[in-house]
């Protein structure tokens, strides 16, 4: 046999090109991704909800529902009859991305908070597109998150809670731009993710100051008047407040979101009355986001994860109700986060507004599920965070009972540690869970604004964050991801960052800004680590995945607004398994999707050597 040798010059030019190969794929595994797979969904019937979150009534007293999840517009009899509904997904005149804030002015036009697509839309009374304004960024006239709209008494200027820039900007009825007012802070006339507004007969400006869990009175032009409000379960604090309104007598009425309750005061502040309770039953409420008056004094209270609007009476009765929701085994209900065991095998969904998780094959074929609503071992409110640990043990962030819940595989309870407060151990909402290789436990304490360490059977280590604009302090936490090499990342969402630490927490470095381009972030939710160390992050209202290195250095993106198979509407969890294989949790689009990162077609030529 007659045998062919390359030049030994040769030899070494092919071990040197094979050699630059496979370090230039070091360097840039993970570029390239497909999708695969994906499993969940809601059915959007008509009538029913998927988180309706704004409400008004119109001139001739029917009810204008926002069925945020759906991107529509539902209209209704004061009976609750259903009448008929406008909008579907996109970014065209008269669609919808995330729509959560609506009003009506005293002609009949309709102001809807177009918020995933951060702009106003403004309908006549028809519901006929007319006009819109406003576009994602921090100028004039442009949004970060919009969430709440009103109407002075006369039709002549609206004004816009513009969330994560921490302002009120105030328009002509035609969108042209008059003035703002607020910038982060706690201070007077400052605002943390304000989400609410309303104005009342005399022209008078309230705003429901979410974070900072209390309302601002302003005049017409935003001078700063007074306050009230405290985080707590008392009369007259709030836990995060959402909806606000004021009635015709000049009372302000406030949706006191965690607490599932409406709040009731005067012009000036002092508390009148409340009700509601956390539950399911008639006048109870889990997450209500807004409520409207009609001129007979009728209240109607979007709630919001019960997924139905309520109605009661002048005084407070509870008097009708309507809406719900098709669930079953495999569906999900606005998902926050997910999981993936370390061989690949099951992947655990956070079915937060099902108060369950959910069990499923790494190609989404539904094993089981555990949990309910309540606050008894293997119960939860608001399940938010989840993660697996090398043994395939399970720990949930349990938001709502400010806990977290260890179990088995199968869901079968273990422990819990937690409870509500603010020293070592105890935790207000906390959201994202991760493990490193060592077994240690990070959860984000969000409300408290920090990440806590713990062993894995819940003894506390150390923790570190505070509120503030970044490097090292936090606004509003959310994923958390620890890699192999002992860093963690935190999804710093109102601060658009993601902030590296060491795992005692020791500051590292951080990155990203507000904006649509490549490192900038409009509300990161989900973070995750591959086994080299690129970072993954999930971007709410840019419905998109971007790549970095672990030193936060851009490398990829995918993902846009659709329905489509790798596109997202709200995308919030993300995990990378060992194998390359992405999961990401759609929120509003009740789904997951999974991705082939591809690493294997990126390690091709070194199997040519």
């Amino acid at each position: 046999m007659r045998h062919t040798f390359l030049p030994r010059k040769m030899v070494g030019l092919w071990i040197l090109l094979v050699f630059l190969t496979w370090a230039f794929c070091l360097v840039n595994e993970g570029y390239s991704q497909s999708f695969v797979t994906r499993w969940g969904s809601l059915v959007p019937g008509n009538g029913n909800f998927k988180h309706p979150i704004g409400v008004a009534v119109d001139l001739s007293g029917n009810i204008l529902v926002v069925d945020s999840g759906n991107h529509r517009i539902l209209r209704f009899s004061n009976t609750g009859g259903y009448l008929d509904q406008w909008g579907s997904l996109g970014s065209g005149d008269g669609q919808f991305n995330w729509p959560v804030g609506i009003a009506v002015d005293g002609s009949g036009h309709i102001y809807v908070v177009d918020a995933g697509n951060g702009r106003i839309q403004k309908f006549d009374s028809n519901r006929e597109y007319l006009t819109q304004w406003g576009s994602p960024g921090p100028g004039n006239g442009q949004f970060n998150w919009p969430y709440g709209v009103a109407v002075d008494s006369t039709g002549t200027y609206v004004y816009v809670a513009d969330g994560s820039n921490h302002r009120i900007q105030k328009f002509d009825s035609s969108g042209g731009y008059q003035t703002q007012w607020g910038s982060l802070g706690t201070g007077d006339g400052q605002f943390n993710f304000p989400v609410g507004v309303a104005v009342d007969t005399a022209g008078n400006v309230f705003v429901a100051d979410n974070k900072n869990n209390r309302i601002q009175k302003f005049n017409s032009i935003g001078v700063f008047n007074t306050k009230w409000g405290s985080r707590g379960v008392g009369d007259g604090q709030f836990r995060n407040p959402y909806g606000i309104t004021t009635n015709a007598s000049g009372n302000v009425f406030v949706v006191d979101w965690e607490n599932n309750r409406i709040q009731e005061f005067s012009s000036s502040g002092v508390f009148v009355s409340r009700w509601g309770a956390s539950g399911t039953g008639d006048g109870a409420f889990m997450g209500p986001q807004n409520l409207a008056f009609d001129t007979l004094g009728n209240i109607y209270v979007t709630d919001g994860y019960n997924h139905r609007v309520q109605k009661f009476n002048a005084n407070h009765s509870f008097s009708a109700k309507w809406g719900s929701l098709v669930n079953g085994n495999g569906q999900l209900n606005l998902p926050r986060s997910v999981a993936v065991d370390s061989t690949g095998t099951y992947v655990y969904v956070a079915d937060t507004f099902n108060h369950q998780i959910q069990k499923f094959s790494s190609s989404g074929i539904f094993i089981t599920k555990w949990g309910s609503f309540g606050d008894n071992n293997l119960q939860f409110k608001f399940p938010i965070g989840v993660a697996v640990d090398a043994g395939g043990l399970v720990y949930v962030a349990d938001s709502g009972n400010h806990r977290i819940q260890k179990f088995n595989s199968s869901g079968g309870y273990i422990t819990q540690w937690g409870s509500l407060g603010a020293v070592n151990g105890l935790f207000d909402s906390p959201h994202g869970v991760a493990i490193d290789l060592s077994g240690f436990i990070y959860v984000v304490d969000n409300e408290n604004n920090r990440v806590q360490k713990f062993d894995s059977n819940g003894g506390y280590l150390t923790q570190w964050g505070s509120f503030g604009p970044g490097n090292g302090h936090f606004n509003d936490p959310g994923g958390i991801a620890a890699d192999d090499f002992g860093f963690v990342y935190v999804a710093d969402r109102l601060n658009n960052l993601i902030q590296k630490f060491t795992s005692t927490g020791v500051f590292v470095t951080e990155w990203g800004s507000a904006g649509t381009g490549d490192g900038q972030f409009i509300s990161p939710m989900g973070v995750a680590a591959d086994k080299f160390g690129n970072i993954y992050v999930t971007e709410a209202f840019n419905n998109r995945i971007q790549e970095f290195s672990s030193s936060g250095a851009f490398k990829t993106k995918w993902g846009s607004l659709g329905g489509a198979d790798g596109q997202f509407v709200g995308p919030f969890g993300v995990a990378v398994d060992r194998t390359g294989l992405a999961y990401v949790v759609d929120f509003l689009g009740c789904s997951v999707q999974k991705f082939d990162l591809q690493w294997q077609a990126l390690y091709l030529p070194l199997l040519l050597r």
